[in-house]
């Protein structure tokens, strides 16, 4: 991923990455793939949707946002409500490249809104993750959550159990998410047909 920095116009094309879009209640919503762009001259990423259209509309996000990691979702939090979006992305790595972009990237005579506190990054998490469960009934939403889940740890497992309980959720959404059905006596058993040798 290395753009011509020299270049006023020099842009990076980075394609097939899922979009997320959010409406002013911060309600999710699956906009399909996307392409972006960025933009080191400017200090911007420019999503274009490929369902563009009334609904989708280009996204230009500054450097100067706040991004979020968590995984291969990245986040992007605006100023305001209506411009929020996530870009959901093959895996990792591809997620943390983009990452390092805009941390290394210099916004002169810029607040630098895009760094915050390890607790503050917690509760966006929660956010960004309980946004994403409330549309979990959106089959394309759901196999971001499964493909996200498959990366978590023990310790983040735990997290999202205690976040599932905390909200009222754990029995709606834990066999759903986990692919884990509960049986008569207590013991789970997985739903999933897939067997390991």
């Amino acid at each position: 991923m290395n753009a011509d920095q020299s270049s006023p116009i020099s842009q990076e094309k980075i394609r097939r990455i899922e979009l997320l879009t959010f409406d002013k209640e911060q309600k999710v919503y699956y906009a399909g793939y996307c392409n972006i762009f960025i933009n080191n001259a400017l200090k911007v990423i420019l999503v274009q949707p490929e369902n563009e259209g009334k609904n989708f509309k280009p996204i230009s996000a500054s450097f100067s946002w706040t991004f979020i990691q968590v995984k291969q979702l990245l986040w992007v939090l605006s100023d305001g409500v209506i411009d929020n979006f996530a870009l959901v992305f093959e895996n990792e790595t591809d997620c943390k490249n983009i990452m390092e972009i805009i941390h290394n990237s210099e916004i002169p005579n810029e607040s630098s809104s895009n760094i915050i506190s390890e607790s503050q990054k917690e509760l966006y998490e929660e956010k960004c993750i309980l946004a994403l469960l409330d549309q979990f009934y959106n089959p394309n939403i759901a196999a971001i959550v499964y493909h996200l889940i498959k990366y978590f740890n023990e310790n983040e497992k735990q997290k999202l159990i205690n976040l599932l309980k905390s909200e009222n959720l754990y029995e709606t959404l834990y066999g759903l998410i986990f692919e884990e059905k509960k049986l008569k006596n207590g013991k789970v058993k997985a739903v999933n047909n897939s067997t390991n040798p």
